[in-house]
């Protein structure tokens, strides 16, 4: 888990900004897959969006509904709850402009041409 945590904190001051202003229009609720309460409640604190109880079965349910195989993953619904994405976490990294104007469109947030840009 501190690897998966490492590789998200590459990113974490541009994408911590993004969430806080997806938070405008969005709701991130955090699902953990931590090892233990302990070390969720730790990654948590400071962050301002809800987090699925470290207790309950819904956390595994989520991550199979949603196909969530890698860490970490961002899923994008709809004000209605309808899936709108599961390349958050890509749109974040590589379309942090324009992404939420995107995903209010109900498009992935980030192109094939984006998702391979290296430069």
């Amino acid at each position: 888990m501190r690897k998966v945590r490492e590789q998200f904190k590459m990113h974490s001051k541009q994408s911590f900004s993004i969430l806080n202003i997806i938070r405008t229009d969005f709701q991130v609720v955090f699902v953990s897959f931590d090892k233990s309460e302990q070390e969720m409640r730790e990654y948590m604190r400071g962050k301002p969006w809800p987090a699925a109880s470290f207790q309950s079965n819904d956390r595994q349910a989520l991550a199979y509904a949603f196909n969530a195989n890698m860490l970490p993953t961002l899923v994008v619904l709809d004000g209605e709850g309808n899936f709108v994405t599961d390349w958050g976490r890509s749109a974040v990294s590589k379309n942090p402009q324009g992404c939420i104007e995107e995903w209010k469109r109900g498009n992935a947030g980030v192109t094939w041409f984006q998702m391979f840009k290296f430069w």
